[in-house]
């Protein structure tokens, strides 16, 4: 509350009270569809640039959108998802897609970490 202590009232405390029960729903419609633009640049000369670069416009999104500790805390599969979406060109995508179907690769589909360490390996 934006208010001195002295200018609170009953119902402002109700009202501040009652609305941490209502849930922060993020609507990530939005970031999906500015996580679809984004590319793996392939004009870089090193696969830990590429790598890294992507990475930073992924983050550089959820900052945008106020969404930090999504990183962490967040659906790790669904940035998996979009850094998978980004990858160029289609056939090393498709090939991507297909690897992390395998049960060998599931933990590389739930951190971002993990997966971006073995994509930099591959390129």
């Amino acid at each position: 509350m934006k208010k001195d202590s002295e200018d609170v009232t009953e119902q402002d405390w109700i009202t501040y009270f009652r609305g941490a029960e209502e849930p922060d729903y993020v609507d990530l419609a939005k970031i999906d569809a500015e996580m679809r633009r984004i590319k793996l640049d392939m004009t870089l000369m090193d696969a830990g640039s590429m790598i890294s670069r992507l990475r930073n416009q992924v983050y550089r999104i959820l900052y945008k959108h106020g969404l930090q500790e999504y990183v962490e805390q967040g659906d790790s599969k669904r940035i998996v998802k979009w850094l998978v979406g980004a990858l160029e060109p289609p056939a090393f995508k498709r090939k991507n897609v297909e690897k992390l179907e395998m049960n060998m690769h599931k933990m590389k589909k739930r951190n971002p970490v993990v997966f971006c360490k073995w994509r930099q390996d591959l390129l």
